[in-house]
């Protein structure tokens, strides 16, 4: 967002300086090229000398005294170096841990406002050894922060962040403060510590113009008593003295004392950003500055352009001057290492702007146009003195496990008249704006280094884009854009094991392996960790991504069998299981499954990889998901929103000359393809131009299109709608290697039976039987019978299900099916069509599950019968128990895993149960099990839905909402916010009831 129009200042940017020399006493830096020395022949890959995973300690605990956030800096800090970051959302709070950790920095501090976020980390072990974590337990005294009230409200995560920062800055360490929509792609360290770089005290990334991201700067060898120090201090102090009394800001915009119409009313928090790029501009012009946390708190934009001209005014007065009329301003030469030429055009060096921090002070003139003294006059609030008896405690010594703090001397008051003196007697540090090549934005980066080029995808250039990057701006439109961006823009920049994505099972899944890993007193603070709700990318309101202690608990039979399900197995461990103990932490599914990961994966219905062809119009492209969204309502099935081939001419750049389709895909893409419309996924290999390029539609990346309403009467939170291509990916690839795997693990626990003893025979049948039935409306998909295939196949695909029954057929294209044909005939659904579809088990499963159940019965009848007293010795615990417990229910499954054969073979008194359960198997086959994936083969249409109360649903509320289903695409659509689309649709549906 452009905040502070600074037009005039910034038409000069591109001018190039001549070469500067400061001294270091006043605060400046010497920036010839030659100063770089070594540091311009590094690669800048990887995470150089700062590697700190394994070098630093974990800390999980409050941070609310001086002495707390000591011993957690002591912790955690690497060569006096700290990242600080925090996410509201658990999941996102996941994904930048594991980033930041596996570049190789563990000196990672993430903040919260409770313990619950850390404790819940904690319990799923998936950043063990390592993990930074910390939350506040004295609300009073960041009542300010937690609860905010009033009209430009920063976000609660963002001020944490400040908060911790501006405390550590304080007591003399290097901070890196960074949203959770960053990432580390180079050795950023390598180069900051490097001269002419190293001489800078705060660098920020720079917003648009000359306001600062509150999202990500870094301070560097500042002075606890320096501006740095006091303008991140300022920031905070400011805020809560507002907090406590905002009477002067309604003053300063002209409000009597009690119109709090423009949001300024007591309790007031400044949005976050606005607020420290008010702190960084007072320290650069020297006065203090409130111009940004009320520009938009004034009545229209008349009163606006009137608020800011005196304060433009006071940047062109304050010096240097100088040929650039920069005003306080200027631009420095730096060198660009070869290896970041990229965000330089290829520059050997480049301009960096800057300026010279001070501590402000007013000098007893506030002049009335710009606000006037902003503060009450007379004592500080109870808070605000709280805080500055906070910054009055230093760190102490380092010697000493609990060093008691020293006394550090008051910051000077910037509006007390006889500070003056004081705030002109300290040093001043440098401030500069960071370049792209150090750090850059993700989608507005200058073209040669913008990922939305497709510059990250460096298997492709071999280049590095920047050191670290941050996706705040230059995204798609969507709910879960920055998700999105992560996950296929951005190599390896998401990951769904993380963050427990894959369904069905894999809390459970975690507790069990979290046991086998700790013992019985892991699975007890697992299962405590994991029992509050959580929420994951997508998820909507309090609770989402909940998950009971009950759920947790469940057999560890079908638990190992979910991690199977998931690609894991019940022979790997490490890293993957402390991955997969994280869904008990954090328990998400993906975007458009049931929020609830032991909800498990819905069936879903997809299209073949050849429906979507490169050579079809944007109106067959809609035509062919509406007929795909039509048939999974009618099928009450999760669709998969379809991959798009990038060449599609509906994805083409207007006035773009360059085809891809004839030439192949090029980099920058940006070039010749809607970079608005579509996120292009790079593929694996080196060539373009032979591999092509897939698109993630941005239409597709709604709340309505991926949550929200499977059935009358509308959109709910709880219920899925879609999968986006991304994820079925990923579920796919690991609910194919749980089948390869669980192959594999039953042969080999065939080969060892005959030496069990019959009581660990009995577990070890019951971990190879675990493979659940898929059930409708549940399961995990990968626990599909190996008869039926999860790829496109005769005995899965509707076309052909239909043909089976004698249903409608499409006319023949001559497509042998495996993608061949350029066109697919649309087949034409009658509601007779859909009636034999939902009477099939491929489809509904409804005669599988009843052939199961009744399997279940008989076999537990017969065990007890024949078995007696047998499993007294298997029942020494719970957990053993229950796996006994569980055998019979996995024996149906376990004759189609062995192709026939069972431990009967190896036992004489299981010959018995063998035969019953060859019974049951052959009843459950003849029955069918349901499709875990049903496929299309080529276009269909729905003209009719099952019910008129389902028709309704869609065109009222479904097709309206879900923006992917309307050709061409409204922006409108794709830009409207959750809450304006629950708007629509709570209207949508109003004007139905009205008339009906």
């Amino acid at each position: 967002m452009t905040l502070l129009k600074l037009s005039q200042l910034a038409l000069v940017l591109s001018a190039w300086s001549h070469l500067a020399r400061f001294s270091g006493a006043t605060g400046e830096v010497a920036v010839e090229v030659g100063a770089a020395g070594d540091a311009l022949n590094k690669t800048y890959t990887g995470c150089g000398s700062y590697c700190s995973s394994g070098k630093v300690q974990s800390y999980v605990g409050a941070l609310d005294s001086t002495r707390q956030l000591v011993t957690a800096l002591k912790h955690l800090s690497f060569k006096r170096e700290i990242i600080i970051t925090h996410h509201a959302d658990l999941g996102d709070a996941i994904q930048v841990l594991h980033r930041w950790q596996r570049h190789g920095y563990g000196h990672v501090l993430l903040v919260n406002p409770t313990a619950e976020p850390c404790r819940r980390l904690e319990a799923g072990g998936a950043f063990r050894p390592l993990l930074g974590c910390g939350w506040f337990e004295d609300a009073r005294r960041v009542g300010w922060i937690v609860n905010q009230q009033g009209g430009c409200k920063g976000m609660l995560d963002k001020w944490l962040i400040h908060y911790t920062a501006a405390r550590a800055v304080r007591l003399g360490y290097n901070v890196l403060a960074v949203d959770a929509d960053t990432l580390p792609l180079g050795d950023w360290y390598g180069l900051v510590k490097s001269p002419p770089y190293s001489g800078v005290h705060m660098w920020s990334q720079r917003e648009g113009n000359f306001n600062v991201n509150g999202g990500f700067y870094y301070v560097h060898n500042a002075s606890a008593g320096g501006p740095v120090a006091f303008l991140l201090y300022d920031n905070l102090m400011k805020n809560v003295r507002w907090h406590a009394d905002a009477r002067p800001l309604r003053a300063a915009v002209g409000l009597s004392p009690n119109d709090t119409s423009t949001g300024i009313a007591d309790g007031f928090l400044c949005n976050d950003q606005f607020s420290l790029s008010d702190a960084v501009h007072g320290a650069v012009t020297g006065r203090p500055q409130v111009l940004e946390c009320l520009f938009y708190h004034t009545r229209n934009p008349t009163e606006r352009a009137a608020w800011e001209a005196p304060h433009l005014q006071l940047y062109r007065t304050t010096g240097p001057r100088g040929p650039q009329e920069l005003g306080p301003y200027e631009q420095l030469l730096f060198p660009v290492p070869p290896a970041l030429r990229l965000g330089s055009g290829g520059a050997a060096t480049a301009d960096v702007t800057s300026a010279l921090l001070h501590v402000p002070h007013g000098r007893g003139d506030w002049p009335p146009e710009r606000g006037g003294l902003p503060f009450a006059p007379g004592p500080l609030p109870e808070l605000a003195a709280a805080l500055r008896d906070l910054f009055r405690e230093g760190g102490g010594s380092d010697s000493g496990v609990q060093p008691q703090p020293q006394q550090l001397p008051d910051f000077p008051d910037p509006y007390n008249p006889a500070d003056q003196a004081a705030a002109a007697a300290v040093p001043p540090e440098r401030f500069a704006y960071l370049p792209p090549w150090l750090a850059n934005t993700w989608g507005y980066a200058p073209g040669a280094n913008a990922g939305v080029e497709g510059h990250y995808n460096t298997h492709l250039t071999g280049r590095l884009p920047a050191l670290v990057s941050h996706l705040h701006a230059g995204l798609t439109p969507g709910d879960f854009n920055k998700q999105v961006h992560l996950a296929v823009g951005v190599p390896r920049g998401w990951s769904l094991d993380m963050g427990g994505a894959a369904a069905g099972g894999a809390a459970v899944a975690a507790v069990v392996e979290a046991e086998a890993a700790s013992g019985a007193a892991g699975l007890t603070t697992a299962v405590a960790g994991a029992d509050a709700a959580g929420t994951g990318p997508g998820a909507t309101g309090a609770g989402a991504g909940s998950v009971g202690a009950n759920d947790l608990t469940s057999s560890a039979a079908g638990a190992r069998a979910a991690l199977a399900a998931r690609g894991g197995g019940p022979r790997r461990a490490g890293r993957r299981r402390r991955m997969l103990a994280a869904a008990a932490a954090a328990p998400y599914a993906y975007l458009g499954t049931a929020e609830s990961a032991g909800g498990g994966m819905p069936p879903l219905l997809a299209l073949a990889p050849w429906v979507v062809r490169p050579d079809m119009s944007g109106a067959e492209f809609t035509a062919v998901v509406q007929g795909l969204m039509r048939l999974g309502l009618a099928l009450n099935r999760v669709v998969v929103w379809p991959w798009v081939p990038c060449e599609v001419p509906f994805l083409r750049r207007e006035g773009a000359t360059y085809d891809p389709a004839a030439a192949g895909h090029k980099i920058p893409w940006s070039d010749y393809l809607n970079v608005s419309a579509a996120i292009p996924n790079g593929p694996g290999s080196a060539d373009l131009r032979r591999d092509g390029l897939r698109c993630l539609l941005a239409a597709m990346d709604k709340v309505s299109c991926l949550r929200g309403g499977m059935a009358p009467p509308g959109p709910g939170p709880a219920a899925a709608r879609g999968l986006l291509p991304h994820e079925f990916d990923h579920w796919l690839a690991g609910a194919e290697a749980g089948a390869s795997r669980r192959r594999r693990d039953w042969q080999r626990l065939l080969q060892q039976g005959a030496a069990l003893s019959p009581g660990r025979r009995k577990q070890s049948r019951a971990l190879a039987a675990a493979e659940p039935l898929a059930e409708a409306g549940g399961g995990e998909a990968a626990d599909v019978e190996l008869e039926m295939p999860l790829l496109p196949a005769p005995v899965n695909t509707i076309q052909d299900i239909l043909e089976r029954r004698g249903g409608s057929r499409a006319a023949d294209s001559g497509s042998s099916g495996d993608g061949a044909a350029a066109v697919a005939p649309t087949l034409v659904l009658t509601p007779a069509d859909l009636q034999l579809l939902r009477e099939d088990p491929a489809v509904s499963g409804r005669a599988a599950l009843e052939a199961e159940a009744a399997a279940r019965r008989k076999l537990r009848g017969r065990k007890w019968a024949e078995e007696g007293n047998d499993d007294e010795d298997d029942e020494s615990d719970g957990a053993g128990a229950e796996e006994s417990r569980e055998e019979n229910d996995g024996g149906v499954r376990e004759q189609r895993s062995s192709g026939g054969g069972s431990f009967g073979r190896h036992s004489n008194s299981n010959s018995g149960r063998s035969g019953a359960v060859r019974t049951a198997a052959a009843a459950a086959a003849a029955a069918g099990a349901p499709a875990a994936v049903l496929w299309l083969r080529g276009p269909v249409s729905v003209p009719q839905l099952p019910s008129a109360a389902l028709e309704a649903f869609y065109r009222q509320q479904v097709e309206p909402l879900c923006c992917v289903l309307g050709w061409p695409t409204a922006p409108d659509c794709m830009w409207r916010s959750p809450a304006a689309q629950a708007a629509v649709a709570a209207g949508a549906a109003a004007a139905a009831e009205s008339t009906a």
